[in-house]
């Protein structure tokens, strides 16, 4: 709307989604789902070594992409400034408005971290990518715990450090991946990631958020 365009550009800002709210959470799910049957497939690959399958079982039975009370808030922008299907979904009934961005310049200007990544719809680009992941992460934690059964890699919190960094690295990807249907979207995402508790405290001050 109008007013909407007003209050963008008075505001110089823009107002970011939480993941866990969208109106599409099946979008998630459909990163979620590839992530878990590629993590099933390798755990069946390595079967016969204990350390590495005890591995793949705690990875799987970890997985989540806002694990610890991570928060996650995206705005979603389209790489054509005039596609009909975003004008029909988005732009209120015949009116609405498109504002072009130029990211090189705007990501410095940013009051928050964030990543900015270009929606991938192609499945076999997604496995390729969570593989690549994975299989030096994998390849990582082989290495540091050779010739250790599984007792003994526990000794040293390997296997649970090794668990969270898979985690957190996969997680983006949760973000960034989209079902093929969408392709004709082509979405660019731009996330922030919080580390923080979901539980505030009425009596905080939360004036510094």
């Amino acid at each position: 709307t109008a007013e909407g365009l007003i209050g963008i550009l008075n505001s110089a800002s823009f107002w970011m989604t939480n993941l866990r709210y969208t109106n599409d959470l099946s979008e998630l799910q459909y990163a979620t789902n590839l992530i878990a049957e590629i993590l099933e497939a390798k755990s069946l690959e390595y079967a016969s070594n204990d350390v590495l399958s005890e591995f793949f079982r705690r990875v799987k039975n970890t997985f989540s992409p806002f694990e610890g009370g991570t928060e996650v808030f995206a705005t979603c922008f389209c790489e054509n400034g005039n596609l009909l299907s975003q004008w029909r979904a988005y732009g209120g009934k015949g009116g609405g408005y498109a504002i072009g961005i130029d990211f090189y310049h705007l990501i410095r200007f940013l009051s928050r971290q964030c990543f900015f990544r270009k929606v991938i719809y192609a499945r076999d680009e997604q496995h390729r990518i969570i593989t690549i992941v994975i299989d030096k992460i994998y390849s990582l934690h082989d290495e540091m715990t050779r010739e250790q059964d599984v007792k003994a890699a526990d000794s040293d919190n390997t296997p649970p450090q090794f668990c969270l960094f898979l985690n957190r690295l996969l997680g983006e990807y949760i973000f960034c991946f989209k079902h093929p249907e969408f392709a004709q979207e082509q979405e660019w995402r731009l996330v922030y990631i919080s580390d923080c508790n979901p539980i505030v405290n009425r009596e905080s001050d939360l004036s510094d958020l």
